[in-house]
């Protein structure tokens, strides 16, 4: 019997040090994946979504479509005869991006996901040049005729005032640094809020 003791003790030691070696293995690797969280490039059928866990952003890029037949009106109703059956995606015609202006959104807004991700502050200048810039790494396109960047992503832009400084500063002499863009258009997407809910 001492010897079965002796085994079973044995075992016992072992598979404790075995648990305990798993259970600092399994911590470690989740305080590395939360700490190390980085971008994920997201490759959808019109476009690809960019998430960065650590910055807590998302944004997008997406070429224009060019409808060759668009649907026509027939007085009150449509035809269908001569509706466009390809949509034929191009980043030469037009080039839209979304980007965030802030880490989520304070606005609450009940047609929105965002309140269920929370709000964490306004991104900085430098965020909003890294998404574009992440964008531009990413996207296998130097020259369109239209380029688009939407500041609609997540956040209310009209509350943080490093919107308005990219765009006047930065936004123009980024973009052509990178690509050849003929037009370049900053827009503002905005539920007009009425205080400061930031």
């Amino acid at each position: 019997t001492e010897k079965w003791q002796t085994v079973f003790l044995d075992s016992l030691l072992v598979f404790s040090c075995l648990t305990v070696i798993s259970l600092i293995a399994m911590w470690a690797a989740s305080y590395l994946r939360k700490k190390h969280a980085g971008l994920r490039i997201i490759e959808k059928p019109h476009g690809t979504v960019f998430v960065d866990e650590k910055r807590r952003l998302e944004f997008v890029s997406f070429p224009g479509q060019e409808l060759k037949n668009r649907i026509k009106s027939d007085k009150r109703g449509y035809s269908l005869e001569n509706a466009q059956k390809n949509i034929v995606p191009s980043y030469e015609k037009a080039w839209y991006t979304a980007v965030s202006s802030q880490k989520g959104c304070p606005m609450k807004c009940l047609f929105c996901d965002c309140p269920a991700y929370g709000y964490y502050g306004n991104v900085s200048v430098d965020d909003l040049k890294y998404q574009l810039d992440t964008i531009f790494e990413n996207v296998g396109s130097t020259h369109t005729k239209y380029f688009e960047v939407d500041f609609t992503r997540m956040g209310e832009p009209t509350l943080n005032n490093s919107v308005l400084d990219f765009i006047e500063f930065e936004l123009i002499k980024l973009v052509r640094s990178r690509i050849e863009a003929d037009v370049i258009v900053p827009t503002v997407s905005t539920m007009f809020p009425k205080d400061k809910v930031a």
